[in-house]
């Protein structure tokens, strides 16, 4: 379901592999390929129910946004610079999922290693 990059992007995250599952098939539910039912049998470990499928996307929603404001609150502070994470969103955005297994390890590997350098605390 994931490519190599988002696998890597993934484990590197704050996010739980099921926030994860449950994060992509909800962009499947709001493109409408399918519906929540057929989105909360399909998540890659197990089947759950939807009351644990909206659980789950909450509690990944909530991840989220913490991500975010807690970017946010480091650029205030000047712990990172935004300018360098728009260049790091580009780098990913332009990551396409044609990329073969190594090529996205060397990306994420200098991901890494911006990553170091951006953060100044």
């Amino acid at each position: 379901m994931l490519s190599p990059l988002d696998r890597s992007l993934a484990e590197r995250s704050g996010l739980t592999p099921a926030q994860v599952d449950v994060i992509v098939l909800h962009r499947k539910v709001m493109d409408g390929q399918v519906n929540v039912r057929k989105a909360a049998t399909q998540r890659e470990s197990r089947p759950v129910t939807v009351g644990a499928y909206h659980r789950v996307l909450s509690q990944g929603r909530s991840n989220v946004r913490k991500a975010i404001y807690t970017l946010l609150l480091c650029e205030r502070v000047g712990a990172v610079r935004g300018s360098d994470l728009i260049r790091l969103l580009d780098m990913i955005e332009k990551g396409g999922v044609e990329m073969s297994g190594s090529e996205s390890a060397e990306l994420i590997s200098v991901v890494d290693r911006l990553i170091t350098l951006l953060v100044t605390v």
